[in-house]
């Protein structure tokens, strides 16, 4: 909780008034809201980045910017205000992406039907029509920024009543514009004239590889690479797993999330040598590469990386007696962490009394930065006599440490 989560660079929009027009006239013969957001999800998830959620007010506040936005998503975002679409072309002339599927601001704001709505000229597209849906199928091979992206699609919706006004096509299936792009000052808007809604049933087929074809190059190409490159322990691609990050200072804690599918084992590899430390399998030493030998469905499976061996805590008391209601501060230290280390460390700490059973009279953990923490420990008069012991275990490396007190 106290370290920063990072991300990759991607974001997804959300508006509660784009979740209502997707309700309204004939949205339904193109897409589906929520199957838009939880189908780009397992797209952007797949593909091995780390993304974000961002709203309509937080965008007015500029959070693109603050967070350092590079794509954002528009989910078959059909409803899109003025003020909206001011501040996505602000973020796109400053040198970022927007995507979207599918009618982007054929509403306003407030989910009025708008026939030239604000949205068109970011995506430099002329509307013929209130929107028609045609069946698209069949492949294209469109060119990105030196990347070529290979659109498959199969049994599709294209809104056949849009043409471009300067945006460039990059491709077109059926006769329909598939993919067109507007440059906006450093950056772009791009329009996908299809849906992604049938991701997360292909996956794990030949349609699912051919999507994350399209989209992890598309990324590529816009600077956005995963912080950890991960694959199914066999050279394969690992589907079916989200990977999380959080990091401050030089500690870095990486999960993987698998959300089905069978067991099965996984590698990733660091952007440098690490030491690593797996929670469930142990430490894995000093390397770029980690195998996991079992990634469980509904288990999130954690490693801690550090660019030096944090080494075996030492625990101290500022006392070696404990008298009837005296105070005694055990301090806990890594002597491998740098003085400086802005990143927390976790402890678990336990009492023990001198039978050696568990006192529970403490609090069950500490934490503190640059491998540092404390517990203080106030002994009853009414106290075993004899030794009383300290046990410690720092979570992320699985090292333990004692320290006696004799009462």
């Amino acid at each position: 909780m106290r370290l920063d989560m990072p991300h990759d660079g991607v974001a997804l929009y959300y508006s509660s008034a784009a979740a209502h027009a997707g309700e309204l006239g004939d949205s339904a013969t193109f897409n589906s809201v929520v199957g838009a957001h939880e189908n780009f999800v397992r797209l952007v998830e797949d593909c091995g980045l780390q993304w974000v959620y961002t709203t309509k007010k937080r965008v007015l506040e500029g959070d693109l910017e603050k967070r350092g936005i590079r794509l954002l998503v528009l989910p078959f975002h059909q409803a899109l205000g003025d003020d909206e679409v001011a501040a996505l072309r602000k973020f796109a002339e400053a040198g970022g992406t927007v995507l979207a599927d599918l009618r982007p601001g054929v509403y306003s704001g407030h989910c009025r039907p708008v026939e030239k709505g604000p949205a068109d000229a970011l995506f430099g597209i002329e509307r013929t029509g209130k929107g028609k849906a045609a069946k698209v199928e069949g492949d294209a091979t469109v060119q990105f920024k030196g990347q070529a992206l290979p659109i498959s699609l199969r049994n599709n919706r294209a809104d056949a009543e849009i043409k471009a006004a300067g945006a460039a096509v990059g491709g077109a299936v059926n006769g329909q514009p598939v993919f067109l792009v507007n440059a906006a000052g450093k950056g772009q808007a791009i329009l996908l004239n299809f849906h992604v809604t049938q991701y997360i049933g292909e996956r794990e087929m030949k349609k699912g590889k051919a999507q994350r074809d399209f989209f992890r190059p598309l990324t590529e190409a816009l600077g956005i690479k995963p912080r950890l490159a991960r694959t199914d322990g066999q050279g394969g691609e690992l589907l079916r797993a989200e990977t999380i990050t959080w990091t401050k200072g030089n500690v870095t804690l990486y999960a993987l999330y698998r959300d089905g599918g069978p067991e099965s084992p996984a590698e990733v590899q660091l952007p440098e040598a690490r030491h690593v430390f797996d929670l469930r399998e142990g430490e894995k030493g000093l390397t770029q590469r980690a195998r996991i030998a079992l990634l469980r469905p509904g288990y999130a499976h954690f490693m801690a990386a550090y660019p030096y061996d944090p080494g075996q805590p030492v625990v101290t008391a500022d006392s070696p007696t404990a008298a009837g209601g005296q105070v005694v501060t055990f301090t806990i230290r890594m002597p491998g962490v740098p003085e400086n280390e802005q990143g927390v460390f976790s402890f678990e700490t336990r009492l023990l009394d001198p039978k050696g059973e568990w006192v529970d009279v403490i609090p069950w953990s500490a934490q503190g930065a640059g491998g540092k923490a404390a517990v203080r420990v106030r002994f009853a008069h009414n106290d075993a006599p004899g030794k009383w012991t300290l046990a410690v275990r720092e979570v992320t490396t699985g090292r333990k440490g004692t320290c006696e007190v004799t009462r």
